[in-house]
């Protein structure tokens, strides 16, 4: 085979692989339209950035592609407890941070044991995912809960990690 044939080939590979990938995208539209409903500007930033990092995650495959899919059901779950806690940014800012800070603690608990796995692709990409998932409706109530829900999936990270040390020694 030559090698403008193997190029030809690889090319085809690779649009067939996007393919396959971008209706993943479309898994970001429930987030986005709740984070619509929720009156949150962040997320025409956040909306695309996520189903961007889904198709690419889908494009590496592997450990990436599972940790997008663990982080997009983390943070789906967080972003639901903040929509029912604070419908249309309606609570005080105590309930909201409550709120950001329970939505990340069980985004937390649905990755720990990913975590523990000690997969660094996994564990970037999934924290990624459900930061930027969940951040979407904690942004419509400030820049408090933008940062809150991130800060406290991040902290995920090392207590995974050091509980997989733990377990090793």
């Amino acid at each position: 085979m030559t090698t403008d044939r193997r190029e030809a080939v690889r090319a085809a590979w690779q649009r067939a692989r996007w393919w396959q990938a971008a209706p993943w995208a479309a898994a970001a539209l429930p987030i986005v339209g709740l984070g619509l409903w929720l009156g949150s500007s962040t997320t025409w930033v956040a909306g695309p950035a996520l189903a961007m990092g889904l198709v690419a995650a889908h494009q590496v495959g592997g450990a990436a592609w599972r940790g997008a899919l663990a982080g997009l059901w983390a943070g789906t779950l967080a972003a639901v407890v903040m929509a029912v806690q604070c419908v249309g940014g309606v609570c005080s800012t105590g309930e909201c941070v409550q709120g950001c800070v329970l939505a990340g603690a069980l985004a937390a608990v649905v990755l720990l044991p990913g975590l523990r796995t000690g997969d660094t692709r996994w564990s970037a990409v999934g924290v990624t995912m459900a930061a930027l998932t969940a951040a979407v409706p904690c942004a419509a109530m400030g820049l408090t809960g933008l940062a809150v829900v991130p800060a406290v999936v991040a902290f995920t990270v090392p207590v995974g990690l050091g509980a997989k040390m733990l377990r090793a020694t």
